[in-house]
């Protein structure tokens, strides 16, 4: 961390002071986690390969491949082998070898995955 930072945040005396770091700090976190989400959503297509980073409560990370079934406002449903995953776009990377298809082909293979997602409702 910056040592300039860290000497301001040293000057803090009083709780109220402390709050309204808290505040600050925490609308600037969700400011960036809105961008991250955006930047990531804007490189999204359906049929992209993407890798979903998933870390549980104990810090143990694991990393699954997938492709993009559909879109939707904060998260996308990604296909890991035979499941269908509801995945927000924080945790979800583009791979840098992945193409576009072709709109038909993106159409039907979308169109596929969902009578195949919506039977398994």
């Amino acid at each position: 961390m910056n040592t300039v930072l860290r000497t301001e945040i040293a000057k803090i005396t009083t709780y109220e002071e402390m709050d309204e770091l808290i505040t600050v700090v925490k609308a600037q976190q969700r400011l960036v986690r809105q961008s991250k989400s955006q930047n990531v959503k804007a490189t999204l297509y359906v049929g992209a390969t993407v890798s979903i980073d998933n870390s549980d409560h104990l810090g143990n990370k694991t990393v699954e491949t997938g492709e993009i079934v559909k879109i939707n406002r904060t998260r996308a449903v990604v296909k890991i082998g035979e499941d269908m995953y509801n995945c927000p776009f924080g945790m979800i990377s583009v791979k840098t070898d992945a193409t576009p298809k072709s709109d038909r082909d993106e159409a039907l293979e979308a169109l596929e995955t969902l009578k195949q997602f919506n039977d398994g409702v």
